[in-house]
């Protein structure tokens, strides 16, 4: 009894003495040292002795029927939870679900390991010594895989991702009847930029095109050597050996002018020897077919060549296949575009009907000759031409009437109805000259004119221009611009007409005479050199000329040299340096005018 009553004394003086306590050791570190028992040179000598520290132990079940209240008192507090069915979690219970150490923080139990201590995350692996391998044994909810899921590691490094077999020859075994493969995906200039790729590296390129004209492909790096690099997966092992059977060539779809070809050739070819293929027609009217790849087997195979490129013209086209040591044709329709831009052109002049299909000037020159239209050297392209001739025109459905028009050609000569014009309807056509929604072209007399009571003398009258009868035989020809004509139909889209002659030599005008500084001059090279004879005026969008012989079919080509003469002016149908300027005038209407119609609404 005494000896005890001096242990507990010894334990007593050393806590409160020295505020430490050696458990197996005589000089403590810290507050509570616990040390393994050992003998005097610090050996242990007792193997059946069972080492640790346990905290309380307790079920959920018992911490929930715990009536005590833990506070900030018991912050650090460490018990350890033996089994969570019972009980509930209840705060400060809220994460006591599955069994290990837990610690009080003053509010709530929180695990010990959900410190940098270890994985809590219910998907434990599992080893299984059976099977050689270690695999993932639940999911992360803690709850059992399902079938098909598994991912498994086998001692000799092969990995299965859905069978739990990989198969002996695999380093990786991917099995699944529901799902696919799915390499690295990049474009061809991030394919390339893999630095250092090594032999056997598969990605798959988005846009590489060597054995898929369509686009997207697997491929494979194969090396540094000749012929090596990356190769597209399938490629064959060279160019394959074909003939052509060109009876099966054909076009399916439809091609229409300005928008991209979207149709495609098919052709039947007899592969001898397997390899790479590349086929490509002839480039016909902007648009070229091509097919390339590689032919997987011998025999009967139909290849189908993809669309590159737009189509310009409308007509009947054939394209040009030589493959398979044969020259292949295929010839199909390229229609107008649905989408054409039409002008409308009103034509008020009676004797020069623009509206007769497949008559007249303006036909003539948009149309049907080697300088305008489908095959010339000036292309108004997706746009089309609509004429009307119209003889009624009154005051009140002058601007309605005009409005609706691209182009309004009067001409003097030959009025459709000598009751057209008459004050009313003059004053109305200037002030719808304000408007610019129309591009005007406006016609004097010749010798045959009725005077200064014209009717296109009056209304230039109150524009402020006066027009006199010199009757000036010789060449028209436009006076060099000001700078804000430079966007006009005199320096536009088809080039600059200065200095350039549009008329036959014995044009007859009518001198002009104004005050005003707005306009660009036409003028003639004839007995009385250098007068104005025409004018294009940007704020009313009207070209005037004194005479039509120019507007026929004669176009004229002269020198820069001044006057204008017959040793330095020639004409010929349709020139293209004399009928630019009235090519500049369309271009003018088709870019500056709000559209009147598409081939759709006609």
């Amino acid at each position: 009894m005494k000896t005890k009553l001096l242990h507990y004394i010894l334990i007593f003086c050393a806590v409160f003495g020295y505020s430490q306590v050696g458990i197996n050791n005589s000089d403590p570190k810290t507050t509570l040292d616990v040390s393994a028992k050992r003998d005097v040179l610090g050996a242990i000598t007792d193997n059946t002795q069972k080492y640790g520290l346990q905290a309380p132990r307790l079920t959920r079940g018992e911490m929930t029927a715990l009536t005590s209240t833990y506070g900030n008192d018991q912050k650090g507090a460490l018990v350890y939870i033996t089994d969570v069915t019972g009980g509930n979690t209840n705060s400060p219970r809220t994460n006591m679900d599955i069994e290990g150490y837990y610690y009080f923080d003053g509010s709530l139990w929180q695990k010990l390991s959900s410190s940098a201590l270890g994985d809590t995350t219910n998907d434990a692996w599992v080893n299984d010594a059976t099977n050689t391998m270690v695999k993932l044994g639940t999911k992360s909810d803690g709850s059992a895989r399902d079938a098909g899921t598994d991912f498994v590691a086998r001692d000799n490094g092969a990995v299965g991702i859905g069978t739990a077999s990989p198969n002996a020859s695999a380093l990786l075994d991917v099995s699944s009847t529901t799902k696919g493969f799915l390499p690295p995906r990049m474009t061809n200039v991030q394919k390339t930029a893999i630095a250092s790729p090594v032999s056997g590296l598969v990605v798959y390129c988005t846009d590489c095109n060597s054995c898929n004209n369509a686009g997207g492909e697997l491929v494979v790096y194969t090396g540094t050597g000749a012929g090596q690099g990356w190769k597209c997966v399938g490629g064959g092992g060279g160019t394959a050996v074909f003939t052509s059977d060109c009876s099966t060539a054909v076009m399916n779809g439809t091609l229409s002018v300005g928008n991209p070809a979207t149709s495609n050739i098919t052709m039947n070819v007899n592969v001898t020897s397997l390899g790479t293929y590349n086929i490509q027609s002839s480039v016909t009217d902007g648009v070229q077919f091509i097919a390339n790849g590689s032919f997987t087997a011998t025999g009967i195979q139909t290849l189908t060549l993809y669309p590159t490129g737009t189509p310009a013209s409308a007509g009947s086209f054939t394209w040009t296949i030589n493959s398979g040591g044969s020259s292949c044709s295929v010839t199909s329709t390229v229609n107008q575009s649905s989408s054409l831009r039409v002008i409308k052109v009103l034509s008020l002049s009676g004797g020069y009907d623009l509206g007769t299909v497949g008559g007249g000037w303006f036909n003539n020159l948009v149309n049907n000759n080697n300088e305008f239209g489908p095959s010339g050297t000036v292309k108004f392209n997706s746009v089309q031409f609509t004429t009307l001739a119209y003889n009624t025109i009154t005051a009140g459905n002058l601007a309605d009437t005009f409005s609706k028009y691209d182009i309004v050609f009067f001409s003097a000569v030959g009025a459709a109805n000598s009751d057209t014009w008459n004050d009313a309807t003059e004053n109305a056509f200037v002030s719808y000259l304000g408007t610019k929604r129309s591009v005007v072209i406006m016609e004097g007399a010749n010798s045959g004119g009725t005077g200064s009571t014209a009717d296109f003398a009056t209304i230039l009258g109150k524009l402020n221009v006066v027009a006199t009868n010199t009757l000036s035989n010789g060449y028209m020809y436009w006076d060099s611009p000001l700078t804000s004509f430079q966007s006009s139909p005199i320096n536009g889209t088809f080039g600059n007409v200065t200095g350039l002659g549009y008329s036959v030599q014995n044009g007859q005008a009518w001198q002009i005479t104004t005050s005003r500084t707005d306009l660009a001059f036409l003028k003639s090279s004839g007995n009385t050199p250098n007068i104005n004879v025409g004018f294009w005026s940007p704020n009313q969008y009207l070209f005037y000329t004194g005479d039509d012989d120019g507007l026929g079919s004669n176009s004229i080509v002269c020198g820069l040299s001044n006057p204008k003469s017959s040793t330095n002016c020639t004409y010929s149908p349709y020139t293209i340096r004399g009928a630019r300027w009235f090519a500049n005038l369309v271009a003018f209407a088709v870019n500056n005018l709000t559209p009147k119609g598409y081939v759709t609404d006609n």
